[in-house]
């Protein structure tokens, strides 16, 4: 029976805690798999929030001991932020890296050292999400052979579309009857493209009256209240009026049962991001039946499909702030604007883009990205032929 020791985060907002709880949970589920887990902690003020997961799975996860002193391990995961790049007890040591920028951030390595040289640790091996992230770790110096990517997941019997009674009355309960509502799930720092987003709201906003824009943000997380305060704040007034009488920003903090009513509910989703390892808000609106509008180009290429999706028009740019803020040879993308005014219009008045989207973008998701599958191959990378008996496991693309 192999013995898998995960060291990270649990318990909190951040994508990293909930990526590393849905893979524990399905771990858990596998025959002939024993786990451990070590909490890592957390690298600036966040603290532990429960109640964001069901009973039930927060009182598994909580089960999960560490291991004893001394008993032998197959393989170890590092799923925390920055990672420390190293060997562990463990006979194999992988750990859990993403790029967003092009490149690997030295914030991102807990040791500080060269993220060449960081990469390139006898003995340790990577998981990233997507293949805009493993160009990022190709560019950073690591060997494509030594990283796995595994995206990713949803849970299908929380993230899908409800029928049209159920759909009505929990958008009269939100107060959002009448209104067409696009959705926006961020932190709104730079790079999910907070400023292109109200830019082109803004002129949806004074074509239909209908139309409005909810950004469920994180004010305790990353004061996302603040950041929506100053991208408003650098707009023209007549603008940055119209825009708050039409946005309606949500901080607090939801459980992952909040979050997934505020996808049944909306119209769709829009994310003109500049720079993403992965985006799972994307994945998890589309799971629920929404049309997506969201840059091309980038990490959501993976796991977006035309019936779906509206892809954004975009470029790649290098500029000497991005190597600045980010290191040398960061790249970002940066949306057509028009174009993104163009999809949001085509989404609002073409009633076929909704019915496309709920018809074909949840049985396109589930066939591939539920959090069991994803796991699957997850195992698969770390175990090679144990989720999936017989299978060759690669490293670039799978």
């Amino acid at each position: 029976m192999p013995r898998l020791l995960v060291e990270g985060w649990r318990f909190s907002l951040t994508s990293y805690a909930v990526v590393n709880q849905y893979q524990l949970l399905q771990m858990l589920d596998r025959p002939g798999l024993e786990v451990f887990h070590r909490d890592i902690p957390f690298f600036t003020s966040w603290r532990h929030i429960p109640g964001l997961l069901p009973p039930d799975d927060e009182g598994r996860l909580r089960a999960i001991p560490e291991p004893p002193p001394g008993l032998p391990i197959d393989a170890s995961l590092r799923i925390a932020h920055p990672t420390l790049v190293a060997t562990t007890e463990a006979r194999d040591a992988w750990c859990w890296v993403v790029t967003e920028f092009g490149i690997l951030e030295q914030s991102r390595i807990a040791d500080g050292r060269p993220a060449r040289d960081a990469l390139n640790t006898p003995g340790v091996r990577f998981i990233t999400i997507s293949n805009w992230s493993l160009q990022g770790l190709i560019r950073s110096g690591v060997d494509p052979a030594r990283v796995v990517i595994v995206p990713c997941g949803f849970d299908p019997s929380l993230l899908h579309p409800l029928d049209p009674a159920q759909r009505d009355a929990l958008r009269a309960s939100l107060g959002w009857k009448d209104k067409f509502v696009f959705l926006n799930v961020s932190t709104l720092v730079w790079n999910k493209g907070i400023a292109a987003l109200l830019g082109a709201f803004a002129q949806i906003a004074q074509k239909h009256p209908n139309a409005v824009l909810v950004i469920k943000g994180s004010t305790e997380l990353l004061q996302s209240d603040r950041r929506l305060r100053e991208a408003l704040a650098a707009m023209p007034a007549p603008m940055a009026s119209l825009l708050s009488s039409r946005i309606q920003y949500l901080g607090q903090n939801a459980t992952h049962a909040d979050l997934a009513r505020y996808f049944q509910a909306a119209d769709a989703y829009v994310s003109p991001y500049h720079a993403e390892g992965f985006n799972l808000p994307v994945l998890e609106a589309g799971a629920c039946g929404l049309p997506v509008i969201v840059t091309k180009g980038g990490s959501t290429d993976d796991f977006t499909h035309p019936d779906f999706a509206l892809h954004i028009n975009a470029k790649v740019i290098s500029h000497p702030e991005l190597d600045k803020n980010h290191g040398k040879g960061a790249c970002a993308l940066v949306v057509d604007g028009e174009h993104l005014v163009h999809l949001m219009n085509q989404a609002i008045t073409d009633p076929a883009v909704s019915q496309r989207a709920r018809d074909l973008g949840p049985p396109w998701l589930r066939e591939r990205f539920t959090w069991a599958k994803v796991t699957d191959r997850l195992l698969d990378a770390l175990f090679p032929g144990f989720a999936s008996p017989g299978a060759a496991t690669t490293g670039v693309g799978r």
